[in-house]
């Protein structure tokens, strides 16, 4: 089953103490990048996040932000009563009026006037066991996600694998006409050249040099290699291991075996077969760059 490498999950967790909040993001990328960002009082659980998300995900480029929110009053605010008084006292001179009383308002909003103090986050208690629950749930969430996103993929590779194959069944029925065409070109040519000189050929000189073109535009090998490709591509697409890295090479290998096609065979038809089955790996290759 196919995973796309794009997808969003949530989760969250709550204690007596406090409320975690997990949101996993994550993007295209070659190998797996983990961006972890959470308060730095709660840094030491970074490695067990980064495990935990590696147990899950083998490729794509995730961002996962932590948000701790504590439930209990952890935080007092403060006067600085001697920095107010300094603050009075320099007015008084500055602006020469002794009995000068400034409003409220103007002081509080004086820097260093309030300062906040924070209880630090328990890191001894469950908090860490509550973090990744909580990362254990956006995980899931987001590989939901990549599974839904992953099987829209899949049907859309299957519809161009699909066009593939009608592309390569119309080669395969037209490369043998394209010799029987040839050879009555060749041979009408050179009795016609010959002709005009009285000159004769053997059969056996004629049919060497059908035999040497033959022997060019023969694409049979890449007809096989082609149908080979196409039948493991389907097996992939439905297998219950991460693939992508697999596909991406077939989809590789398709695109190098119909260009020697285009190349070898000589003849409209097939190159308009060619333009368009290459036209549908191209829409493969967009969307298999998005697996997992």
């Amino acid at each position: 089953m196919l995973h796309s490498m794009t997808g969003q999950g949530t989760g969250d967790a709550t204690s007596s103490d406090y409320t975690v909040t997990v949101e996993l993001r994550s993007v295209n990328n070659r190998h797996l990048k983990l961006n972890i960002r959470l308060p730095d009082s709660i840094s030491l659980f970074e490695r067990q996040i980064e495990s935990q998300l590696r147990k899950h995900l083998s490729r794509g480029s995730v961002t996962a932000h932590i948000r701790i929110e504590p439930l209990q009053r952890t935080r007092t605010v403060q006067l600085d009563e001697l920095l107010i008084a300094e603050y009075v006292q320099q007015l008084r001179s500055v602006l020469d009026v002794p009995d000068l009383v400034p409003s409220p308002e103007l002081l509080i909003s004086l820097p260093g006037v309030i300062s906040q103090t924070g209880v630090e986050l328990d890191t001894d208690g469950g908090l860490g066991d509550l973090i990744l629950q909580a990362c254990n749930t956006a995980t899931g969430n987001l590989l939901d996600m990549r599974q839904r996103e992953g099987a829209q993929l899949g049907e859309d590779i299957v519809s161009n694998l699909n066009v593939i194959a009608e592309n390569l069944k119309g080669i395969t029925a037209q490369a043998p006409l394209v010799i029987e065409q040839f050879s009555e070109r060749i041979t009408d040519r050179i009795n016609a050249r010959l002709a005009q000189h009285e000159i004769t050929l053997s059969d056996t000189d004629l049919i060497r040099e059908i035999a040497i073109y033959t022997d060019k535009c023969d694409i049979s090998e890449e007809i096989v290699r082609i149908g080979s490709h196409l039948h493991h591509m389907h097996k992939l697409l439905v297998a219950t291991t991460r693939n992508g890295r697999k596909l991406d090479f077939l989809t590789q290998e398709l695109l190098r075996e119909v260009n020697t096609i285009g190349s070898k065979a000589n003849d409209v038809t097939i190159a308009g077969f060619v333009v368009d089955t290459k036209a549908a790996i191209e829409r493969i290759k967009e969307q298999v760059q998005n697996i997992e």
